[in-house]
């Protein structure tokens, strides 16, 4: 019975300090959303976490079927301090302070044009709020 009574209580000890451990590491997962204001498209990062990049991908005409991921432009912060959520405003084709251009390697990136899906934002997997898809139309950005 006393074997038993140990036994019970450091298994109880174990469980609890496992939710323990499991709720804090929940808890501090990063959690990043983005906003966009319009003309020209700037971005916002609201949350916590770091943005190890920021892309800006043309998929392709919205009435095809077929699916480019073409990079249009990419930023990557120099510090994890320059990619610290919150973060923003960042405006499509201006390189922000602390950041540096990757793609293109040289000048500023095409123009969004209208008919075209586009992706915007940081890793999707590691914060799938932190992105957008969205379009130009009628002179507009819209969420896709």
């Amino acid at each position: 019975m006393l074997i038993e009574d140990s036994f019970l209580r450091k298994l109880a000890f174990k469980l609890w300090l496992s939710m323990l451990l499991l709720m804090l590491l929940v808890g501090c997962e990063p959690h990043v959303e983005i906003s966009f204001d319009e003309k020209p498209p700037s971005f916002k990062f609201t949350g916590n976490g770091t943005l190890p990049f920021f892309v800006m991908l043309d998929l392709g005409d919205e009435k095809s079927t077929e699916v480019s991921d073409t990079v249009l432009w990419k930023i990557v912060p120099n510090s994890a301090k320059a990619g610290t959520v919150p973060l923003g405003p960042i405006t499509y084709g201006v390189v922000p302070e602390g950041w540096t251009q990757t793609v293109p390697a040289q000048g500023s990136p095409p123009a969004l044009v209208e008919g075209r899906v586009y992706h915007a934002g940081g890793p999707e997997m590691e914060m799938p709020e932190g992105v957008v898809k969205l379009k130009i139309a009628g002179g507009r950005v819209l969420r896709n």
